[in-house]
């Protein structure tokens, strides 16, 4: 595979996984290699992915048939009371 690096990117051996993904995904580099871009993507489906299936979202139950809904109680607010400042100690003189 023929590395595809950005200016600022100094050249190494072993790739990363990046790397690869940076490279395999430059259009420039294969329109310069001659494969057209049908043939790229096509490469690209042969290869595949590393990555596992992704699961499938599965509708959450919710109410079951039949049953009926009932309001959840509701409790009066408390209020704090008003609190009134502390009486000072009177000092015998």
């Amino acid at each position: 595979m023929v590395e595809t690096r950005l200016p600022w990117q100094s050249a190494i051996i072993n790739l990363s996984p990046g790397r690869v993904a940076q490279s395999m995904f430059s259009v420039a580099e294969f329109v310069r290699a001659g494969f057209p871009l049908m043939e790229r993507t096509q490469a690209l489906v042969e290869i595949g992915t590393p990555a596992q299936v992704p699961k499938l979202r599965e509708k959450s139950p919710g109410w079951t048939k039949g049953n009926t809904r009932t309001k959840p109680p509701r409790y009066p607010t408390v209020k704090k009371r008003v609190t009134r400042p502390k009486k000072s100690p009177k000092v015998a003189a």
